[in-house]
């Protein structure tokens, strides 16, 4: 019984070191109107370099789901990190993303939408999640392996000049 107990607990210790020590998590930049599937604006495109800036260490995991305002935004966040591997999660199950997530040891970010973020950082952390509109683009949410959770913080882009709104 007692070996049973130490070999579950080398395990469980061997399981959470998979982990990787830093998350980012963001929703996609600005979108451009009307589409099912829209592309990325000017203003979003600026958003997601500006964003990336912020992540503290190069990823070697960028997370996306299918469509196509993830798809850029983590294409364009990742284009510094020349080790960057991109892959693509189905937004509304994030089982295998969890998976994935504690089978490497690798620094991800994962790109998510306005209805996801807040999931996923209730799911990663033991902290409140904030809500975010469909007007809010630029937070940046960096989660730091602390023990056995995580903990986050946020990082947020000053909007450019050509994507401020005119009065």
């Amino acid at each position: 019984m007692k070996k049973l107990i130490v070999l579950l607990s080398v395990a469980t210790c061997l399981q959470l070191q998979a982990w990787p020590q830093q998350i980012v998590v963001v929703r996609h930049a600005e979108k451009q109107p009307g589409s099912p599937d829209p592309e990325l604006s000017l203003c979003g495109q600026q958003q997601a370099l500006a964003m990336a800036a912020l992540v503290p260490k190069p990823v070697s995991q960028v997370w996306h789901t299918g469509l196509n305002r993830t798809r850029q935004t983590a294409e364009l966040m990742a284009s510094d990190w020349p080790d960057a591997r991109l892959a693509t999660y189905p937004a509304a199950d994030f089982s295998a993303l969890m998976t994935a997530l504690q089978q490497t040891e690798k620094n991800s970010l994962i790109v998510g939408h306005s209805n996801t973020v807040p999931d996923l950082l209730r799911q990663l952390s033991a902290q409140a999640a904030p809500e975010l509109t469909e007007q809010d683009y630029g937070q940046v949410f960096i989660l730091e392996r602390q023990n056995q959770s995580y903990q986050w913080r946020m990082a947020a882009v000053q909007p450019a000049v050509l994507c401020q709104k005119k009065p």
